[in-house]
């Protein structure tokens, strides 16, 4: 996968009784580098916002897989994994973390699907913790 970042965007948006309303809206893009995923985020989120916008911050984020389910949910939930791995040079345990941003109606929800995934894949894992994102559309192109 290419590199991932978020972007926040700031513009004006109409609200459905008329009135405007300043907004923040996070996005998840894939990008060669921060020049590109800038170029991304006028071409994705140029073609839905009929104004004007602001690109206020752009950073890298490191993401082992974007999870969908079945459904397109609202909400993406930061998860994060510990993973159980034995270290061949020192005869030990150790534990390596791996983040997930997962699409789900709920924590209980994305923790279930991070889960199955992680089940068909590691022996010994453990989700350490599922926050709510404020990523709200994710723009993958692989």
């Amino acid at each position: 996968m290419k590199n991932q970042f978020s972007a926040v965007v700031r513009y004006t948006k109409q609200n459905d009784n008329g009135t405007f309303k300043r907004v923040s809206e996070t996005y998840l893009f894939t990008a060669e580098s921060f020049t590109d995923a800038e170029a991304r985020v006028f071409e994705e989120v140029g073609s839905f916002i009929g104004g004007e916008f602001v690109v206020s911050r752009i950073e890298r984020k490191q993401f082992e897989d974007v999870i969908f389910g079945p459904v397109q949910e609202e909400l993406f939930f930061e998860c994060r994994v510990g993973i159980v791995s034995n270290d061949p040079d020192s005869m030990t345990e150790k534990k390596v973390k791996m983040n997930f941003l997962v699409n789900a109606a709920s924590v209980e929800d994305a923790s279930k699907k991070v889960s199955s995934i992680c089940s068909e894949v590691l022996r010994e894992f453990e989700v350490e913790k599922v926050t709510i994102s404020k990523i709200i559309e994710v723009f993958i192109n692989n």
